[in-house]
């Protein structure tokens, strides 16, 4: 198989960014030498499993009591594994695939005399993947799925490790570089269940969003 993560926190270069990436893959996909289709490059269906990396951009927004507190942002780097199973019948694809990996960032928030901190740790996920296969070697897809975030957090002079749990979408384009490798650029965002915790009188509650930015190469087995 060649299938080949709290706000929006993206400001629109970054949409045009992830944009440009999907067509850049896209097209030099489609634009190989002669010789490199002589060599089968194509997308297939299968087992396949990859590696994958890139940069995230989660966003907490806080509230105590109903009231606002402010945004927390803990942009970071995201590397992992992911492994699925594809099929394809015609032009059309679908697959299903899990994902793991680890995430780096650290974002702080001040307000009212106290400070609110997290720091993503681990990710994985599941999903369902479905697209269209381009003169044989390229893939555009639609992804969705369920994702958990674990985070280590100190949230009002409480430390914590906690997982968030939520839903994600995503979009992204594959090419065939060999009859057995795949690249793969995608583009998804995240929206976590709310989090309720106990700040004395008050219950804290924390929205959480993400969204995420990667490339990947990908194994067909």
């Amino acid at each position: 198989m060649k299938i080949v993560e709290f706000y929006a926190g993206c400001s629109r270069p970054v949409r045009w960014t992830v944009t440009g990436l999907l067509v850049a893959t896209l097209a030099l996909g489609l634009a190989g030498p002669a010789a490199a289709e002589e060599a089968e490059q194509r997308i297939d269906g299968g087992f396949y499993g990859g590696i994958q990396g890139g940069y995230a951009v989660p966003d907490a927004r806080f509230s105590l009591g109903g009231s606002g507190l402010g945004d927390l942002r803990a942009d970071g780097f995201r590397a992992g594994v992911f492994g699925g199973w594809a099929l394809r019948r015609g032009s059309l694809i679908g697959a299903v695939e899990v994902d793991g990996g680890v995430a780096t960032g650290d974002g702080m928030l001040s307000a009212m005399g106290t400070s609110f901190r997290v720091e993503p740790e681990f990710t994985a996920g599941v999903s369902l993947l479905g697209g269209a296969v381009i003169e044989e070697r390229g893939v555009l897809y639609l992804r969705a799925g369920y994702q958990a975030l674990v985070v280590d957090a100190e949230l009002a002079g409480t430390e914590t490790r906690d997982a968030l749990h939520g839903v994600r979408i995503g979009a992204g384009a594959a090419f065939a570089i060999s009859e057995d490798v795949s690249l793969r650029t995608e583009y998804v965002y995240s929206f976590f269940r709310d989090k309720d915790y106990d700040a004395g009188p008050a219950q804290l509650r924390v929205e959480a969003r993400q969204g995420v930015a990667r490339i990947g190469v990908v194994f067909g087995f």
